[in-house]
């Protein structure tokens, strides 16, 4: 099934839809943009740690050269 035919599938569905499957599918769409956002915090507060922690100079960075040496020769920092 392609998108536009998905889209139009539910566009029909919602259209005929009772109350309790329009609750169901706004539920659902509130749900995947929470998780959307959730993730995006995760990931910025990870962003935010790892910098902190370059510019305290605790972490390891490496040349362009280095880490083609090391993906090559499969070798782990």
């Amino acid at each position: 099934m392609t998108v536009v035919e998905i889209k139009e599938e539910l566009h029909s569905k919602i259209e005929s839809g009772d109350e309790n499957l329009l609750n169901m599918i706004y539920d659902l769409v509130n749900e995947y943009k929470h998780d959307a956002e959730s993730a995006s915090d995760a990931r910025k507060k990870l962003i935010r740690a790892e910098r902190a922690r370059y510019l305290a100079g605790l972490s390891k960075t490496y040349t362009r050269d280095e880490a083609r040496e090391m993906i090559i020769n499969n070798i782990r920092p």
